[in-house]
């Protein structure tokens, strides 16, 4: 499931040109995309979901892997 997030972050983050473009206005909304689309009207999962795609986010741009400008 994580695999999927990550995949779809890189994804959208391979669109721009420079990481110097992104801004946390752009990476904010994924993980609450990506848990809608999923799980639909099941609130509880949904806040599970986004939970735990933030924590995987926060440790991305803590290692570097993306930055944010």
């Amino acid at each position: 499931m994580e695999r999927l997030f990550v995949t779809a972050a890189f994804t959208f983050l391979a669109s721009h040109a420079f990481a110097g473009e992104f801004s946390a206005a752009d990476i904010a909304p994924l993980p609450q995309d990506h848990c809608a689309q999923k799980w639909d009207s099941n609130f509880v999962m949904r806040e599970f979901c986004e939970d735990n795609r933030y924590e995987a986010l926060g440790k991305l741009i803590a290692r570097g892997s993306i930055r944010i400008d």
